[in-house]
């Protein structure tokens, strides 16, 4: 088993060669009809919110051991994260948790449609998950923060420790508070009602024994900037009209992929990328 994970500098802009997928959703588009399966297949999810969490988290992923990996994703959903990582790395075991059963029976049906062996997926709160074995990784995408807004981030900080092995990274995606969110007015807003502060959950990490202020990637990174989040902004106000949906992609695309990363900690941000690290001792 892997003890310490190398885990590439965040860095967009100096990403690293990978054969993960610049987009999310090639993997499953056999599982689809024509003209989805075309669509999917050349251009990945269309979902501009999913398309920037992957435009973030790839670098990460892509610069972790090509086997050997125990991957575990809190909050897994239908499996979207975890089948995909599943078809790239064949040689990493993933394992995919929610509380939502219907969620799990559909992430089960499609992880057998692609004839996929290294991952799994258990039903589970977060709070009841108590695996026989411990992870190298740890993968939390917009999941965390459900749990946090009902006051159990201590205890679930507590958890993510748990599952990890000394040494072990964690990887979590999570909203930042609305106040500083940089939305335009005049758009609709985000789904955001609750988030993280700076300090929340640099403390949350401290009292749970995951480091942040170690070398390379690890740390707190602002993300989804202004322009970005404009972007989702413009989805969020299309989404009930396809004609005007599709008019407007080309630029919620173009503007999504701008400004995913903040320069700068006290910039107004959407989110939050937390690169933790669990502590050898």
């Amino acid at each position: 088993m892997i003890t310490k994970l190398k885990v590439v500098p965040f860095r967009l802009e100096a990403a690293p060669k990978t054969d993960l997928p610049r987009v999310i959703g090639r993997s499953e588009a056999t599982l689809h009809s024509t003209p989805q399966r075309w669509l999917q297949s050349s251009f990945g999810l269309l979902d501009i919110h999913t398309r920037q969490k992957w435009t973030l988290l790839r670098p990460l992923l892509g610069g972790l051991p090509r086997r050997g990996v125990r991957l575990l994703d809190a909050g897994c959903g239908t499996g979207r994260w975890a089948l995909e990582l599943a078809s790239y790395r064949p040689q990493w075991q993933i394992v995919g948790v929610d509380m939502d059963e219907q969620s799990i029976a559909e992430a089960r049906s499609r992880s057998q449609r692609l004839g996929l062996k290294n991952v799994t997926f258990e039903l589970s709160s977060f709070l009841d998950f108590q695996p026989p074995e411990r992870f190298d990784v740890l993968l939390s995408i917009a999941s965390a923060h459900y749990l946090a807004r009902e006051g159990k981030a201590q205890i679930l900080f507590s958890r993510f420790a748990q599952w990890l092995i000394p040494g072990g990274t964690l990887l979590l995606y999570g909203p930042r508070e609305p106040e500083l969110i940089p939305a335009l007015g005049w758009l609709p807003p985000l789904t955001n009602d609750w988030g993280f502060s700076r300090l929340h959950l640099l403390e949350l990490c401290r009292s749970n024994g995951l480091e942040t202020a170690t070398e390379g990637a690890y740390g707190l990174f602002p993300v989804i900037g202004r322009t970005a989040t404009v972007a989702k902004q413009i989805a969020i106000a299309t989404d009930k009209n396809p004609i005007v949906r599709a008019a407007a992609y080309p630029v919620v695309l173009a503007l999504g992929s701008v400004g995913l990363s903040a320069p700068r900690i006290e910039e107004p941000s959407s989110a939050w990328l937390l690169v933790a690290r669990r502590s050898d001792a």
